[in-house]
């Protein structure tokens, strides 16, 4: 039997991979894992806020239309410019933002919580192995 594919050598890869989890320091990772991840809700936060802000602006500016026309603004020559600017700047301002959330923000918050999850279940699974080592020999 080839030496390679002998229960003895796997079993020996296996200890030999397992002292080198069992070393790594999931808890300090799990805590920048975290601190990553409230950076990035914070930010994501402000972002979603700034989207609905410019929303919201756009859709006062319909309104506004019964206003400019029941005082008569429309005589005045840059009130109609400088609604139309409002609303088109405030449409692309909420398109932009929420693009950059789209894109980047909520991938990334998906993934960070995915390796947070992930990280907690290794070190769990690390002091699992470490209480049957325990066990085992006593």
């Amino acid at each position: 039997m080839n030496e390679t594919h002998s229960p003895a050598f796997q079993r020996e890869q296996l200890l030999a991979q397992d002292a080198a989890t069992s070393n790594f320091n999931y808890e300090e990772f799990r805590m920048q894992l975290q601190n990553r991840i409230s950076h990035l809700e914070k930010r994501a936060r402000q972002l979603q806020k700034a989207m609905w802000i410019s929303a919201g602006v756009l859709i006062l500016c319909f309104p506004a239309v019964l206003v400019i026309e029941g005082f008569r603004l429309t005589e005045i020559p840059w009130v109609l410019p400088l609604w139309s600017g409002i609303g088109m700047l405030s449409l692309f301002l909420a398109a932009v933002f929420s693009g950059i959330y789209s894109s980047r923000y909520r991938p990334l918050l998906k993934r960070a919580q995915y390796d947070l999850q992930l990280s907690m279940i290794t070190e769990l699974q690390a002091q699992v192995a470490e209480i049957n080592r325990k066990l085992a020999e006593r």
